[in-house]
């Protein structure tokens, strides 16, 4: 879930970098994640707009804040496998220990360069979708 073009862009292109097989679907605003995850509406098909195995997670999104996003997640015991990882621009200790009440998986800082971007990248592939 992210709302900032750049942020998309910089994924997108980290994404391919890498060389990540698993699909990148970004959802721009809270209230479009639920309507994803919950397969509402255009998201009903799920050959074209499967089920993630990890989901990151902007705090400040639009309609719905990332926290909201996470609480009602928290309320579908269908998704309990669903890996969480809250990417956010917030180093703020209260936003992180917040997050983590809300039971996420990790908590990055989203990073400032490309090569930054990269890195990143490379490790969610290593240590979160190599194990699933």
């Amino acid at each position: 879930m992210e709302d900032d073009p750049n942020d998309m862009r910089l994924m997108r292109y980290a994404w391919a970098r890498v060389g990540v097989l698993n699909p990148l679907h970004i959802a721009r605003d809270g209230e479009e994640a639920v309507r994803y995850l919950s397969g509402k509406g255009r998201f009903a098909d799920r050959a074209a707009y499967p089920m993630p195995c990890l989901l990151l997670v902007d705090l400040k999104l639009p309609k719905m804040s990332g926290f909201e996003v996470l609480k009602w997640l928290r309320t579908q015991p269908e998704l309990e496998t669903v890996k969480v990882i809250v990417l956010s621009s917030s180093r703020q200790p209260p936003d992180i220990g917040a997050a983590h009440a809300l039971r996420i998986d990790a908590y990055l800082v989203k990073p400032g360069l490309f090569d930054e971007w990269v890195a990143m990248v490379d490790t969610l592939k290593e240590s979160w979708l190599n194990r699933l």
